[in-house]
């Protein structure tokens, strides 16, 4: 049987971010539809420092707006909450190294904090 089309709009916190691709947390309450593995659709990312010692001349957030395949779909035991994991499609170069500069960014601040080694 053919299922009609259904726009999703979903809102979650990133947990994981890459040039390929990006974790997603979802909480399923707030939801009312989940999207099917492999489901195909648009990608909104904004991309803003949460560097506290940053200081005020942090920049502006930059947001990326992709197409995005869904990966994998996994739900978060004992929690509401689903992870989605989702691939870039066509996304610009230009994007794809904004991703990159952003995670360097990130990991940088980390290792000034002690977080990462």
């Amino acid at each position: 049987a053919k299922v009609p089309e259904q726009v999703v709009t979903l809102a979650g916190t990133t947990f994981d971010i890459s040039a390929g691709g990006v974790g997603v947390l979802v909480a399923r309450a707030r939801e009312r539809v989940l999207p099917a593995p492999h489901a195909r659709g648009r990608l909104e990312l904004t991309l803003a420092s949460t560097d506290a010692s940053a200081g005020p001349r942090t920049a502006a957030p930059t947001v990326i707006a992709c197409d995005g395949r869904i990966a994998r779909i996994e739900p978060i035991q004992h929690t509401g909450r689903v992870l989605f994991g989702i691939d870039y499609r066509n996304i610009l170069e230009q994007q794809r190294m904004e991703v990159s500069r952003f995670v360097i960014a990130h990991q940088l601040a980390l290792r000034r904090r002690g977080v990462l080694f």
